[in-house]
């Protein structure tokens, strides 16, 4: 019986290394963060600077869109960005239902 293995692969960017990857000022992540769109792994001291998780990468690549492409203010890409994550939640939820009552959705329904 074959086992499963998880590996945690945790990699984090500072604040410059943000910028730099996603193409946006360190303000416009700072604005991001004070408005909660994205949260630093590590708070800023005098020894550590501000670190952030890679995933925060996608969800300020996902921002920058919003605000450049579509003239979305900050607070409104907070809130797309939240609403966006609740559809993929519920949809997450949905399937797991799916799943439980054996629905098939690639099955033609009669």
């Amino acid at each position: 019986m074959a086992r499963e293995i998880t590996i945690d692969i945790t990699y984090s960017f500072t604040l410059g290394e943000l910028s730099e990857r996603a193409g946006v000022s360190p303000e416009f992540i700072l604005e991001l963060v004070d408005l909660g769109v994205l949260e630093p792994s590590v708070k800023p001291t005098k020894s550590k600077p501000m670190q952030f998780e890679a995933r925060s990468l996608t969800r300020l690549q996902c921002a920058r869109r919003l605000h450049r492409d579509l003239d979305v203010n900050l607070p409104g890409v907070a809130m797309c960005l939240d609403l966006l994550e609740e559809v993929k939640q519920l949809r997450s939820e949905v399937e797991t239902l799916h799943q439980l009552m054996g629905f098939n959705q690639d099955k033609p329904s009669s």
